[in-house]
Parts: structure tokens; C-alpha cells; sequence
């Protein structure tokens, strides 16, 4: 490294940026709690080091297990233009889950379309993203 040398700097999701001072802050003890010890705050939050369980028990290091999902089922009546927030949710669970499916139900109704416009706009477009259709109905 030289003087004067621009770096790249990166940081994972799970990783930030703190003022040192309040590391040390916390450490030394403050007015807000105890230090990382894992001691109790005088409004009863427990210390870092403690993290809740699905049974209350304690984890190896004699904290508490962080409660943990290993599957998630949802159902949802999404509003009209919020599917970019369901994909942005689909995005983050496969990538912390191997298995993602998801399946997706849309009911139109109220309005007209041609069949040609059915076929070239709609099944073109779901043939080409190779999505499956399950179930059909029109009228």
C-alpha cells in the first residue's frame, strides 16, 4: 500500500460501519446498560450476547438460541404495482433458503381482451420464461 493510494473498500450485507466510541462506550459500561458481559440495563434489555430461543434454552455459549426459521410459507394479496416489492422479497429468501418455489395466482376481471392479444402478450411471454402454467379458466 503507498501513500496517498486510493483503495476499494467492500462490505458484505452483514457488515458495517461504527464510531469506535461506541464500542468502547459499551465496554466501559454507560448510563444505557451494562457492557458486553451480557449483564442487564437497569430498563431490563439484556446485553448483546443474549439472544432469544424458540424454547427459552441457552445456546453453547450459555446465551440464548436466536429464534430461527427453517420454513416459510406465505400467502399474499399483493396491491396493484407492488409485485417489484414480492420479487424483492423472493430474491432475499433464495438466498437463504436452497428450496424457494413460488407460486403466484392472477384474476383479471372488469375489462376485455382479444384472444390474439392473450396469446402473443400473455402465453408468449410465460413460454419464453419457461413458467408453467398450473390452471387456466377464461370466459
Amino acid at each position: 500500500m503507498c501513500i496517498n493510494e486510493i483503495r476499494n473498500i467492500n462490505f458484505n450485507d452483514s457488515e458495517i460501519i461504527i464510531n469506535s466510541e461506541l464500542c468502547e462506550k459499551h465496554l466501559r459500561g454507560s448510563d444505557e446498560g451494562e457492557g458486553l458481559d451480557g449483564g442487564e440495563a437497569p430498563d431490563g434489555r439484556k446485553g448483546p450476547d443474549v439472544r432469544e430461543g424458540p424454547d427459552g434454552g441457552e445456546g453453547p455459549d450459555g446465551g440464548e438460541v436466536e429464534d430461527i426459521f427453517s420454513k416459510i410459507s406465505l400467502k399474499l394479496n399483493v396491491p396493484k404495482g407492488q409485485i417489484s416489492t414480492v420479487a424483492r422479497i423472493v430474491s432475499f429468501l433464495n438466498s437463504k433458503f436452497e428450496n424457494c418455489r413460488v407460486k403466484i395466482s392472477i384474476e383479471v376481471s372488469n375489462g376485455e381482451m382479444k384472444k390474439t392479444e392473450y396469446e402473443d402478450k400473455i402465453l408468449e411471454a410465460l413460454k419464453q420464461s419457461n413458467i408453467e402454467i398450473e390452471e387456466e379458466n377464461k370466459e
